[in-house]
């Protein structure tokens, strides 16, 4: 207990604090009395001798005897002693709320109350983190697995599924988990090694490589029919690598694809491609700008234009979506590997510089159109491999620690505004492809066990 000391109108308060929860005494307020006792009146002086008479026949003297002086007053007495003032109501300690609590231990002042934030599923990990139906272990909400399988790599949401890419097939099911669906039913062996995959409105697309040169870009119904090959093969442009779907119709479907095409090193046929279709697939290429010269690896589009991530040399350049001249948009000091886009802002996926082998200071830029000036949101991320946007945060994966364990990937968060990365889950099997909706983070595991069985698709609360 401790104790402080006020004056309060010339009297003393005793303020004595007490621990989270306990109530205070009410204030007590006592003024002291005053004593004012006022003295006696003086005494009255004494009165004057008589005169004596001379001798007779002698010198009369005649003498006459002064009157006493009147005697001193009495002193006053003295006044009374002021009453002690009354002890001062019972203090108490305070964090950072009004109300008054101070929070013990290992918790700390959430709102107005107290919380753990190591185990509390409302304030997991911070003060309003919820994880929903989720545990809260060690300030993480817990994974939930929703499939098992090795060799999962692709990811992506919808309203009411996921969708993910596992060895050679695409498949689906719930958000919460359960039967999944496969959605390449017409031909299995065609989603074998997909680089990237994207839904807009009822419509999945994906590209799959059937030679280091040439590939394909397919697009099915989510449901799983109706699958046709938009570009087979890309002899004329190249390997389709990264896509982005454009030319919204009304019904939100894409009638559009721009895409990354790369070459096999040997023979270069890097470009910056759109592809359109009929109802029947049957894609018809236009090559908007030759990239012979550069290593594409994303594709993002922002109102009329495409923007493309070269990270050799690095830059990303801008192109009109109806074609053009392509001008370089902002040069870069990144190893770039993907690259996204908001309403406000570029984002750049940087492995950073390989150390024996190792990236160990991958990054996230961002880049805002209104300057083009690229800005570290995070640095020091051990070999990177995919990431996501909500518009308030960036969410990656980092597939192993730098010293090489693959078993201890992770999913990471960083705010878009600034602020440090969060970790939404650790020691995971070479984690790969990322994707977000409302309220859960997915990704996908590649697995790092005998033929990765250990693999598979999880998600935790944001």
């Amino acid at each position: 207990m401790h104790l402080r000391t006020l004056w309060v109108n010339g009297a003393i308060l005793i303020a004595m604090n007490t621990a989270c929860g306990s109530t205070p005494d009410p204030p007590r307020d006592s003024t002291g009395s005053t004593g004012a006792s006022t003295g006696g009146a003086g005494g009255t002086g004494g009165t004057g001798g008589a005169s004596s008479s001379s001798g007779s026949g002698g010198a009369s003297a005649s003498s006459s005897s002064t009157g006493g002086a009147g005697g001193t007053g009495g002193v006053g007495g003295a006044g009374g002693t002021g009453g002690m003032g009354g002890t001062g109501g019972m203090g108490t300690t305070t964090s950072t709320s009004s109300g008054g609590l101070m929070c013990n231990g290992n918790q700390v002042l959430c709102g107005d109350a107290c919380a753990d934030l190591a185990t509390d599923p409302n304030h997991c990990g911070a003060c309003g983190h919820s994880c929903l139906d989720a545990a809260c272990n060690a300030g993480q909400c817990a994974a939930t697995a929703l499939y098992t399988g090795h060799q999962a790599e692709l990811v992506r949401v919808d309203e009411l599924r996921v969708f993910f890419s596992s060895h050679i097939d695409i498949l689906s099911m719930p958000l919460a988990g359960g039967a999944t669906s496969k959605v390449n039913k017409e031909e299995g062996v065609q989603a074998f090694g997909a680089r990237t995959m994207e839904i807009v409105g009822g419509k999945l697309f994906w590209t799959t490589p059937s030679s280091p040169i040439f590939g394909y870009i397919s697009m099915v119904n989510k449901s799983g029919f109706g699958q046709v090959h938009i570009v087979e093969p890309a002899v004329n442009h190249g390997q389709p690598h990264k896509i982005a779907l454009g030319n919204i119709d009304p019904s939100g479907n894409a009638t559009a694809v721009y895409w990354c095409a790369k070459g096999d090193g040997q023979s270069p046929k890097n470009a910056i491609v759109k592809t359109t279709w009929g109802a029947g697939g049957n894609g018809t290429s236009t090559k908007l700008a030759d990239a012979s010269a550069l290593f594409l690896r994303g594709i993002t589009l922002h109102q009329a234009d495409v923007y493309v991530l070269s990270a050799e040399p690095s830059q990303i350049l801008r192109v009109p979506q109806a074609g053009g001249a392509a001008t370089v948009f902002t040069p870069g000091t990144w190893s770039g590997i993907d690259l996204l886009s908001d309403a406000e802002n570029l984002y750049v996926l940087d492995v950073g510089p390989a150390t024996n082998g190792k990236y160990a200071d991958g990054k996230v830029w961002k880049i805002p159109f209104a300057d083009g000036v690229p800005v570290a949101l995070v640095t020091g991320v051990p070999n990177p491999w995919a990431f996501a946007t909500d518009g308030e945060r960036i969410y990656y994966t980092s597939a192993w620690t730098e010293n090489g364990q693959l078993a201890d990937g992770a999913v990471f968060a960083v705010p878009i505004a600034g602020g440090p990365a969060v970790t939404i889950a650790d020691k995971q099997p070479a984690p790969r492809g990322v994707a977000v909706d409302g309220t859960h983070v997915y990704w996908a595991n590649y697995g790092v066990g005998p033929n990765q069985v250990d693999g598979g698709v999880l998600k935790a609360p944001k």
